[in-house]
C-alpha cells in the first residue's frame, strides 16, 4: 500500500510549485523576493545600480542604457586586469567600468576636454584603481598604461577617423594576446525608428545618409572600422547592430587564432 504524504507537506510543495511558477511569470514578484532575501542576496549581485539613471534611444553620444548593459557584463564576464578608455567625457563608461570591475582591476582613462578632467576628479578622486590622463588620443603609447597589457580597449572619443587610425596604432603593441577591442558609434539609424533628437542630427548631417531609410550617424567610426579590417585583418570581427530601434552600435573585436587542444 503506498504511503500517503501528510496534507501538509503536500500543501507546502503546491506553494512551492505555485511560487516557482509565478517568479518565471511576474516581475514584480521577482522584485518582492529580491527584496525579501536583499541582505543575503546583495553581495552576490552585480552593481547595476547606475543604469537605472541612463538614457535609452534617446541618448545622443553617451552609452544607451543596453549597451551599458552589455559592456558591463562583458567585463564581469572576462575579468581584466587591465582596460583602457579613451573618451572619458562626463564619467558614466568610467563609472559602467569601475563597477563591473573586480579584484585587481585598474582602469586607465584618457580625454582632452579639460571638463572631462574636473569630472574625473569630482567623481573618481581617490579611487585606488582608476587613473585618468588629460591627453590627445593620437599620442597615447605603452608608457600612459605603465607598460601594462590591455587586456580591453574602448574607443569613444573624437569619433575622427584619423585619430581613431593614431589611437590603435599607439596602442595595439601593447593589446594582450586575447585582448577584446570595444568601439562605440558604428551603427546606423533607421528612418523610420528616428525620434526628434536624430532627427536633427540627420539634419545636420545630410551626406551622411546610406540610402533613403539608413544613416551613419558616426560615419568616421565606420571607416576605422574597415582600416582596421584591411590592416589588420587577423582581428575578427563582431559588429552588434541593429535598425529596429535608433542603437548607436557596437563593434567587438579580438585577434583569431585556434583555440589549443590537448
Amino acid at each position: 500500500m503506498r504511503r500517503m504524504e501528510p496534507r501538509s507537506a503536500r500543501l507546502s510543495e503546491w506553494a512551492k510549485h505555485r511560487a516557482w511558477r509565478r517568479f518565471h511569470r511576474s516581475r514584480g514578484f521577482r522584485h518582492a523576493v529580491l527584496l525579501a532575501r536583499w541582505n543575503r542576496a546583495r553581495h552576490r549581485m552585480p552593481d547595476v545600480a547606475h543604469l537605472a539613471f541612463y538614457e535609452e534611444e534617446t541618448a545622443l553620444g553617451p552609452l544607451q542604457r543596453d549597451e551599458a548593459l552589455f559592456i558591463h557584463a562583458l567585463v564581469r564576464v572576462l575579468r581584466p586586469e587591465v582596460i583602457v578608455e579613451v573618451g572619458f567625457f562626463r564619467g558614466r563608461s568610467a563609472l559602467n567600468f569601475l563597477t563591473a570591475l573586480g579584484g585587481s582591476g585598474r582602469l586607465y582613462s584618457f580625454d582632452l576636454d579639460e571638463e572631462a578632467e574636473a569630472a574625473a576628479v569630482q567623481f573618481f578622486a581617490g579611487t585606488p584603481n582608476f587613473r585618468f590622463t588629460r591627453k590627445s588620443q593620437s599620442r597615447l603609447s605603452a608608457a600612459d598604461v605603465d607598460g601594462a597589457a590591455i587586456d580591453m580597449l574602448y574607443i569613444d572619443a573624437s569619433h575622427d577617423y584619423d585619430l581613431n587610425v593614431a589611437t590603435f596604432e599607439g596602442l595595439e603593441p601593447s593589446l594582450a594576446s586575447g585582448a577584446v577591442v570595444v568601439v562605440h558609434d558604428t551603427g546606423t539609424w533607421a528612418r523610420s525608428q528616428l525620434g526628434p533628437r536624430q532627427r536633427v542630427a540627420t539634419e545636420e548631417n545630410p551626406g551622411w545618409w546610406l540610402s533613403p531609410e539608413e544613416f551613419a550617424h558616426q560615419p568616421g567610426e565606420r571607416r576605422f572600422m574597415n582600416w582596421i579590417r584591411e590592416t589588420y585583418p587577423d582581428f575578427a570581427q563582431l559588429h552588434l547592430h541593429t535598425v529596429r530601434t535608433p542603437r548607436h552600435g557596437i563593434s567587438v573585436l579580438q585577434r583569431t587564432a585556434p583555440l589549443p587542444l590537448p
